[in-house]
């Protein structure tokens, strides 16, 4: 060994990794947390929850829809199904009907 030089056992090498760089199990959310995202993607809609959507539902959702990119003038539900489409959200869709959690979803993301 050179003068001043040190050796590190492999025990504190692991003992500093720990220590300084956790793993990424701890990084994850609480089960509660994943259980709510599957369910906001792959769950299905409350049929007694569904909104017609028609009316000042339908001018929200088509103001909100053009906001963020998406033309509403040729068809609104060509529109949503785009947007939700890209977010993911297509096991929500009902012809004619908004779930609930799509408008919340659609709200967040344009609120100012």
């Amino acid at each position: 060994m050179h003068p001043g030089s040190t050796t590190t056992t492999i025990n504190a090498a692991t003992a500093h990794s720990e220590a300084n760089h956790p793993s990424p199990g701890c990084h994850q959310p609480h089960d509660r947390v994943q259980l709510d995202l599957h369910d906001l993607y792959f769950g299905k809609p409350d049929p007694a929850a569904l909104l017609p959507l028609e009316g000042d539902l339908a001018t929200e959702v088509a103001t909100r829809l053009e906001s963020l990119g998406y033309p509403t003038a040729t068809s609104l539900t060509e529109a949503l199904d785009t947007w939700a489409g890209t977010e993911n959200f297509e096991e929500r869709l009902v012809p004619g009907k908004l779930d609930p959690v799509i408008l919340t979803q659609l709200r967040h993301q344009t609120r100012a």
